[in-house]
């Protein structure tokens, strides 16, 4: 009988990370920039970008892997704030650089148009997978997987949900 290892990733929202991507087609609607920016949301600051200081550009990536960006006159532009990034609430992360939410804003805006900006919340919170099933073992990500899977699930989010924020009443 052979053992099965089973990786928990602790992050709740991984399997939206590992199943099909959540792709905009071109004729729903053209999105001709994404940017990212970290900015805290809190007085207290945040502490992140000290230890991560890549994480605006691997999450600006990963958002642009998922929507298609198009060199249209006419189009959106998709700004993400990622104002938050915690450990169980504390925005001041320890020297063992973990955390376990990101928190953020998808602010879409068509500059062709007078219309008023439309945004919607980006929440996710990484959490215990539960007991591995029977027959596997159980082992912890590391630091890097841990990181990769949180971006890559915060940029599926993003995906996913972009295509009901998108006015239709505009940047056609």
């Amino acid at each position: 009988m052979s053992t099965q290892v089973f990786l928990r990733t602790s992050v709740a929202a991984v399997t939206f990370a590992l199943t099909a991507p959540f792709m905009l087609s071109a004729e729903d609607a053209a999105v001709k920039e994404i940017t990212v920016t970290a900015e805290p949301a809190t007085a207290d600051g945040m502490n992140a970008m000290m230890y991560y200081p890549q994480m605006e550009a691997d999450l600006q990536q990963a958002i642009a892997e998922r929507v298609p960006v198009s060199d249209a006159a006419k189009g959106y532009d998709v700004h993400v704030s990622l104002n938050r990034v915690a450990l169980n609430g504390e925005t001041m992360l320890p020297e063992s650089q973990e955390f376990n939410s990101m928190q953020g804003t998808v602010t879409i805006t068509s500059p062709q148009t007078t219309a008023a900006p439309r945004s919607y919340p980006v929440n996710l919170r990484a959490s215990s997978a539960g007991p591995a099933p029977e027959g596997f073992v159980t082992i912890e990500p590391g630091p890097n997987e841990f990181y990769s899977a949180m971006i890559a699930a915060f940029a599926d989010i993003v995906a996913q949900d972009l295509p009901e924020h998108m006015p239709t009443d505009y940047a056609r």
